[in-house]
């Protein structure tokens, strides 16, 4: 048995409600998710970027320990040699001695420079590496709240659509209609 034909638009219009509740719906879920999705990136983003400026400082403080540990072997080689040149009979205090000694003290600073050169060059890159993961962090958050309000304006406009579609002329009854011009 067929519906009456004035049932036909209810019929209609109630299954493109439906439909848009589905749509409405599922519009809900897919944000939903990309909430948890972009919250467990921006989690990710902001660890990395801790650990690259925790990095940074291990290499401020392993360049402190090498430079440290070069000092100290400076100072066993000064006295070494000190001892040796003593030991041989050498005069300390000669112009040949405090050449050698000068030599070494210049190569030492040399040694620190290089050492401190690269630890410093080691901390700004991952100071670097932390900064430009703080700016994809940023980046990505945009792109979400982006994507969030595209998905929203894509939602309205399906449903603005769906509205557009439905035959609301068939809603009208007689009594609604204009009167009929007159003709004179």
């Amino acid at each position: 048995m067929c519906p009456p034909a004035a049932a036909i638009p209810y019929i209609s219009l109630a299954f493109t409600v439906i439909s848009g509740g589905f749509q409405v719906y599922s519009m809900m879920q897919q944000m939903n998710a990309d909430d948890t999705a972009n919250s467990y990136e921006q989690q990710m983003l902001e660890e990395r970027r801790r650990q690259q400026e925790e990095e940074a400082k291990a290499r401020e403080l392993q360049m402190q320990k090498d430079l440290n540990d070069r000092k100290r072997e400076a100072l066993k080689l000064h006295k070494s040699n000190r001892a040796s040149l003593a030991a041989s009979g050498a005069e300390i205090g000669s112009p040949s001695f405090t050449n050698f000694l000068l030599a070494n003290r210049e190569a030492e600073g040399r040694d620190q420079s290089n050492i401190t050169l690269m630890g410093r060059e080691a901390q700004a890159q991952a100071l670097m590496d932390a900064r430009q993961t703080g700016i994809a962090k940023d980046a990505s958050l945009s792109a979400y709240k982006s994507r969030r309000k595209a998905s929203i304006y894509s939602g309205v406009a399906g449903l603005v659509g769906m509205g557009a579609n439905v035959n609301w002329s068939a809603f009208a009854q007689e009594d609604d209609a204009p009167p009929p011009k007159e003709e004179t």
